[in-house]
């Protein structure tokens, strides 16, 4: 009975319990059944997220050193500069300043020393450059630009001097030391031009690394030993968010310590000003380039040869180092001979320096034809006969034919006689490329002169019955000042001797002329002529020349002017006669139709002067004669003496 109870008071508790249940369903909605799941075999493994790709900078107080290079542009006024650093002594970084950066005002020595106060503190240090901008791949060792990125299939006979390299550096360094009281310790490369080997000496002189400018990919880089490193440009389009993007994507990601990939470049005030702002929030810490350890200098990866192809491998260009190389083994040849002073070598070796300019052999690639390219190459020529100067020497003959030695019109032009007779014409043929005077001389400065300008290829005198006809070929013609007769830019006179006899005319050349011709060619008539007309005079008596005649001009071929003159003004014939020929300027400050003056030669060429005189002496205008083989060099090089020039005849064979 007993056991009967409890079934029912247990069936009783079930009966509740059920009802509950149904009660809940019945409020919140059928229940369904879940069965539990099985246990896995293996737990679950859990993929964290990936790290954001893009780093980002340390917390304030981190100090991750930056190197920040401020590359000064050129006409940026020195004076603000140096103001602008001074109230800023959070500011250590380094500067790159432009060349001829500093004038002789006031301005100019004030900032020269508020920097130097400024470097003496260690706040700023300067990089070092060479203002000559030689490739030095290239001056090293030409072979070199077999490693250029860029293909360069014909190219000279090596040029090897790695000791240039070394001199301009060192001798950079002097002038470096002497303003700055101060040893650099980063060289800023020319054009940004490296392969490798030709760093590794400079590491001699102290040098830490070397900047190649700011380019496509910014860091630092192994060179084959020297550190390399490409600036990463300020952004200066953009607001804040590009410019944070852009400084904490120069974070190296992980780094341990924290460091950035490469140097910062700004250019301006105002870009420096912001990259402040941008950096005093972020923890940086500005260092100078000799204060960035070698963490902060440590390379990326391996640097990709340059391209040099910019400065070898066309003709021009290839036959410029030819002669380079002629010349630097001229130097060398002399200091070792036992005679040469310390004064004079060093003279010559920079002479050498100024003629590896890289920015020359850039030229002469770039545009064979254009104008620009041409004062180059008479620029490259006077520089490396300047050197031949200093040794005492005269220049070989491959320096004398410049850029025309082993064409093919050079070697038609040597096979042609210096005279030949055409019928009844006298043709006398003047070498080619010699429009420079003695040598040396440059062309004044101006767009509107072509090359060839002053340079005489033929002269012809052809009689006929009633007037000599007088022609003078020249490479080139242009006529800016607009003269009549179809050029203005030059001015030629020619003497005639007429007998040959000494004494017999006038040994004394036209007034503004300086110079003497000798006894046996005394002259009897002297043709001055210009784009405003031709002028015949005769010597006279217990005075200067009198004008006889004035005459047409023209130009009846490109090239060629001609003039005739009557034969009631003349006696004799050609055949018996003999001929001075000298090509001048015409001085623009001449009047058209009046007696015009030779345009003079000065130290440094200009609109209104031609270019190159020695210092110190008088030189004579004269910019080609005619003559056969070196004679004009050696007549024109007569008033480094201080002796006057005697200008050479020639006559019918």
């Amino acid at each position: 009975m007993c056991n009967a109870l409890r079934d029912l008071l247990g069936m009783r508790k079930f009966l509740l319990e059920a009802s509950a249940i149904l009660l809940l369903a019945g409020c919140l909605g059928p229940v369904r059944y879940h069965p539990a799941p099985l246990p896995p075999a293996t737990p679950p493994v859990v993929v964290p997220p990936p790290p954001p790709v893009t780093p980002v900078l340390p917390p304030p107080g981190a100090g991750v050193p930056a190197v920040v290079l401020w590359a000064v542009r050129s006409g940026q006024p020195p004076l603000p500069v140096a103001e602008f650093l001074a109230a800023r002594p959070q500011l250590h970084l380094g500067l790159i300043l432009p060349e001829n950066f500093f004038g002789e005002d006031e301005p100019s020595r004030k900032a020269k020393t508020l920097l130097g106060d400024l470097a003496a503190r260690h706040q700023v240090e300067f990089l070092l450059t060479l203002p000559d901008r030689p490739v030095l791949a290239l001056i090293t060792d030409g072979d070199l630009v077999k490693l250029s990125t860029v293909t360069t299939v014909a190219v000279p006979q090596s040029f090897q001097w790695p000791d240039d390299v070394i001199g301009q550096a060192a001798l950079a360094k002097s002038v470096y030391h002497r303003r700055w009281r101060a040893s650099p310790s980063v060289l800023e490369v020319p054009w940004g031009a490296v392969v490798g080997p030709e760093l590794q000496p400079l590491a001699k002189l102290g040098i830490r690394w070397f900047y190649l400018g700011a380019k496509a990919r910014p860091g630092f880089y192994d060179a084959g030993g020297p550190t390399v490193a490409v600036g990463a440009p300020f952004p200066t389009r953009g607001g804040d968010a590009v410019r944070r993007a852009w400084l904490a994507g120069n974070l190296v990601s992980g780094g341990n310590p924290p460091r950035f990939r490469a140097p910062m470049q700004v250019e301006t005030m105002e870009e420096l000003s912001a990259l402040d702002v941008l950096m005093s929030s972020g923890g940086v810490r500005w260092v100078t380039p000799s204060e960035a350890g070698d963490d902060v200098l440590r390379p990326s990866e391996r640097w990709t040869p340059s391209d040099l192809s910019s400065w070898i491998g066309k003709s021009d260009e290839n036959r410029a180092w030819q002669l380079l190389g002629i010349t630097r083994k001229a130097v060398e040849d002399f200091k070792n001979s036992g005679k040469a002073s310390v004064q004079t070598l060093d003279r010559a070796v920079r002479g050498i320096f100024a003629a590896e300019n890289g920015e020359t052999f850039f030229h002469l690639g770039a545009d064979a034809t254009n104008a620009r390219s041409a004062e180059w190459k008479r620029e490259f020529l006077a520089s490396l006969e300047q050197v031949f100067r200093f040794l005492g020497e005269p220049p070989p003959a491959a320096v004398r034919q410049g850029f025309s030695g082993g064409g093919e019109g050079a070697a038609e032009e040597g096979s042609e006689a210096f005279f030949r007779r055409d019928g009844a014409t006298l043709v006398w043929r003047d070498g080619s490329k010699d429009d420079r005077g003695p040598g040396d001389f440059f062309y004044p400065t101006g767009s509107n002169i072509p090359v060839g300008a002053w340079d005489l290829r033929y002269f012809r005198v052809e009689p006929r019955p009633a007037e000599v006809v007088f022609r003078w070929e020249m490479a080139a013609l242009a006529n800016p000042a607009g003269a009549p007769g179809g050029f203005s830019l030059e001015l030629i006179d020619t003497y005639i001797d007429i007998n040959h006899l000494p004494g017999a005319g006038s040994e004394i050349l036209l007034p503004g002329r300086p110079g003497q011709v000798e006894p046996q060619n005394a002259w009897e008539f002297a043709l001055s002529v210009d784009g405003w007309g031709a002028r015949l005079y005769q010597p006279w008596q217990g005075g200067g020349p009198r004008r006889v005649a004035t005459l047409p001009v023209k130009v009846v071929a490109p090239g060629v002017i001609e003039v005739s003159v009557p034969r009631k003004y003349l006696r004799g014939e050609p055949e018996d006669w003999g001929f001075a020929v000298a090509v001048m300027g015409r001085s623009p400050s001449s009047p058209g139709g009046s007696e015009p003056a030779p345009m003079p030669v000065a130290e440094q060429p200009g609109p209104d002067r031609f270019g190159g005189a020695l210092k110190g002496y008088p030189a004579p205008p004269y910019i080609d004669l005619l003559t056969e083989g070196p004679v004009q060099n050696e007549t024109l090089s007569a008033y480094k003496q201080g002796r006057d020039v005697v200008l050479p005849f020639v006559r019918a064979e």
